[in-house]
């Protein structure tokens, strides 16, 4: 049995602790960015929706003046100039609506991958913010991203205290047991590895550049933390 006179081995387990408190943060951040994203595509393809039919009902109400103005313009009632205008706010309504169909189409393709489900099997409902909810993770608690950051942080910083550590070998304490004839013969054993005293100055030097590294990391992601929380509480307030 290995024994770290040392503390590299408390050092090691606290660093895999810590990473996997960052691993599992990290997987809660991103199933809620996940979320977020499906919940603005949705209401991407409601309002999209919406609008082809809003730019439907455009075109239609357009081509009816048209054929007004031409009956009109056929009794003398119109001049060549009102029915020239309605034809062109026709096509005007028309590259509307063409417009509009694209970018439903496009907004329902980008639902469909991210739900599993065909652009056919889609049903959506009239209010583009019907039943849609935002994803929060509590009210003024951690959230994931700045728990994750600082636990890596703090995997970085035990990461540095094992490096430190292993400057010192780990002392191996045992027993043996050993036949020679007829008799048999135990004891304790002891070991130490050679060389008994090493610098490991690379291993230093890497995990302090790692501990600066995720140290700056931590900061920035409290910084975006504080700062998304003042904004979304701001636009909460005004919705």
């Amino acid at each position: 049995q290995p024994l770290s006179l040392t503390g590299e081995g408390r050092a090691a387990c606290s660093g895999a602790r810590r990473a996997h408190e960052a691993a599992v943060a990290t997987a809660q951040r991103v199933q809620l960015e996940v979320a977020a994203e499906t919940r603005r595509a949705w209401v991407g393809a409601v309002v999209a929706h919406q609008q082809r039919q809003i730019a439907e009902r455009a075109l239609a109400a357009a081509e009816e003046i048209e054929a007004s103005a031409r009956q009109r313009q056929a009794v003398g009632e119109a001049s060549q100039l009102d029915l020239r205008l309605a034809r062109l706010q026709v096509e005007r309504v028309r590259t509307a609506w063409m417009l509009a169909t694209v970018e439903e189409g496009r907004q329902f393709a980008e639902l469909s991958g991210r739900v599993g489900v065909s652009v056919e099997g889609l049903v959506l409902p009239a209010d583009p913010l019907s039943g849609v909810m935002v994803p929060v993770e509590g009210d003024g608690g951690p959230r994931s991203d700045g728990v994750a950051a600082a636990a890596t942080a703090s995997a970085a910083a035990a990461a540095v205290m094992r490096e430190r550590a292993g400057t010192l070998p780990a002392v191996g304490l045992g027993v043996f047991v050993g036949e020679e004839g007829d008799e048999l013969r135990a004891g304790p054993s002891l070991s130490v590895t050679l060389p008994v005293w090493r610098g490991n100055t690379d291993g230093r030097a890497d995990a302090q550049a790692a501990l600066v590294e995720a140290d700056a990391e931590r900061d920035a992601t409290e910084r975006r933390v504080a700062a998304e929380r003042a904004t979304s509480g701001r636009a909460t307030r005004v919705l």
